[in-house]
């Protein structure tokens, strides 16, 4: 944050909750404010803060109080280390090149290395190029991944899924089989919550249903939980990291009264960077 005048940063910083180009000190305005973070975590958190009732000076009518900040890491940083510091994360990452945009996504592969191996071979193979966002639903989430809604317009997206029995490497390099639907096996090891921005595995509802379907929660889904003891048991297995703008864009995007987007909303190339 700054007064305008050039070199008038100091201690203040604010979180965007929405795409504020005009405010790139690169787009020739004369808003100019440079970027230097990003959320990864909490972002519900953020909506929250951003919900609060405020006066007519936009100060929050009960105080949201910041008890502490550290820096999270093996150990503290000098001044000299901090300039040179690059973040190291050997967690997979995956770009979805859309229609509307690009986002990108890390795998929870540390907790969920079965699920995780499984859509990064779908990535890796090409299966998801060319299909389409077949299910939106503003303030819930999105859903992709159907072989069947290449065409956009098929009855049967939402239907499909990979081939029978197919193979695919893990990420130890262990041999998996899908199942003889095609499907793989519930992976309930990581308790990650249905938090915004968070991909889950798309299912019937029965067990062991989860195939290449998935979808992206815009709102926390807490009750998809499969730990929460309700019948609904959807595993998290990413989040993203990069874009979430693009995904709120296709969250808010209008549709008929089966939830198809009547603008087709595609997926041109998934791959892993």
């Amino acid at each position: 944050a700054n007064t305008g005048s050039r070199n008038s940063g100091g201690s203040q910083f604010f979180i965007n909750t929405v795409h504020n180009k005009y405010l790139d000190w690169h787009t020739g305005g004369s808003s100019k404010h440079p970027v230097f973070a990003k959320v990864i975590k909490g972002e519900d958190v953020i909506r929250k803060i951003e919900n609060t009732r405020t006066n007519h000076a936009d100060a929050p009518l009960t105080p949201v109080k910041m008890i502490s900040a550290t820096i999270k890491g093996s150990g503290a940083a000098t001044q000299s280390q901090a300039k040179t510091q690059k973040v190291d994360s050997k967690k997979p990452v995956a770009e979805f090149k859309t229609t509307e945009g690009s986002f990108k996504i890390e795998f929870y592969s540390d907790v969920m290395p079965y699920t995780s191996a499984a859509i990064i071979d779908l990535v890796k193979t090409g299966f998801y190029d060319g299909l389409h966002f077949h299910r939106v639903i503003k303030n819930f989430m999105i859903q992709f991944g159907c072989p069947h809604s290449k065409n956009a317009n098929s009855d049967r997206a939402g239907t499909g899924g990979p081939a029978p029995n197919t193979p695919f490497k893990g990420l130890d390099g262990t041999s998996h089989r899908r199942l003889s639907d095609g499907c793989i096996k519930d992976e309930h090891k990581g308790k990650i919550s249905n938090k915004p921005y968070t991909l889950s595995m798309a299912n019937t509802g029965s067990r062991n249903s989860g195939g290449s379907q998935f979808f992206i929660n815009t709102v926390h889904n807490k009750y998809l939980d499969y730990f929460t003891g309700g019948s609904s048991k959807h595993p998290v297995f990413a989040h993203v990291t990069e874009g979430k703008d693009v995904v709120m864009k296709i969250g808010n995007t209008r549709t008929d009264g089966g939830d198809k987007p009547l603008k087709p909303i595609k997926v041109i190339k998934a791959q892993m960077v």
